[in-house]
């Protein structure tokens, strides 16, 4: 399968025309991830520096994407560096804490009320 650059080219060149036509589309891709990303960068950066400690639950739940920017950032930052062992780590541990709250939600439902039917 051969590809033209030429026409890759043609259709990025015609879709960045198209988003300068339609400033909603830029400034939607703009604005949106300001608005989910700024208030946890806010506040841990301007929390006291023992605040972010494990006595610290409500920044969590306040804010669940916390952890995944905070990295991110680091990321960005040249603070950690990307290799495929810190992939595959964090991907591990992802998939352990999904199964873990997975069986802690699911032990908090009581089987018998979820059941639907009539009366």
């Amino acid at each position: 399968m051969n590809i033209s650059r030429t026409r890759v080219g043609g259709i990025a060149v015609k879709e960045l025309t198209e988003y300068r036509r339609s400033g909603s589309v830029v400034s939607t891709m703009a604005i949106i991830p300001l608005v989910f990303i700024l208030p946890p960068m806010i506040q841990i950066f301007t929390a006291a520096p023992g605040a972010l400690g494990s006595g610290d639950r409500l920044l969590h739940a306040r804010h669940p994407g916390i952890v995944p920017s905070v990295v991110a950032a680091l990321t960005a930052y040249g603070v950690i560096r990307p290799t495929l062992g810190l992939a595959l780590g964090l991907g591990v541990a992802l998939v352990a804490l999904d199964v873990a709250g997975w069986r802690i939600t699911s032990g908090l439902f009581d089987r018998e009320r979820l059941i639907v039917g009539s009366r």
